[in-house]
């Protein structure tokens, strides 16, 4: 059976809402996407981030959506390590956009957001519930 949109919803607020300062996971994601979508439409050089990237904008937004997974994983019923794999698979995602899209424009504004939205997704995903002990 499909999860409702309400129940997506209904997930991400609550575990937003129990995120503390024991528990940055949250903030982590979601401060990653925020500051992954102001690069793909901070504008510059008389375009947008989306406008260069054209169909890797899919890619970029799809791993950072990965990154949620670990809030989801109840809905999607997925267990903790398998929705830990997926959301350090998004962050993986978003380095490997840092190297092929931001590194070469690293003196931009873009990339000034693109490098925060990533950094912030793979905090998220070291502090993601799931994450095997050392």
């Amino acid at each position: 059976m499909r999860p409702s949109v309400e129940q997506v919803i209904g997930e991400l607020r609550g575990a937003v809402t129990k995120a503390s300062k024991r528990e940055p996971y949250p903030w982590f994601a979601v401060a990653s996407l925020a500051f992954t979508v102001v690069w793909l439409l901070w504008p510059e050089g008389g375009s947008i981030g989306a406008a260069k990237l054209k169909l890797w904008t899919v890619f970029v937004l799809t791993s950072s959506l990965m990154v949620f997974i670990p809030m989801l994983r109840n809905v999607l019923r997925l267990d903790e390590f398998r929705a830990w794999q997926i959301a350090v698979a998004g962050a993986g995602g978003l380095g490997f956009a840092w190297v092929a899209f931001l590194l070469p424009s690293i003196s931009t504004n873009q990339a000034f957001f693109g490098t925060f939205g990533i950094v912030l997704a793979a905090l998220a995903a070291w502090t993601a519930p799931g994450k095997p002990a050392a």
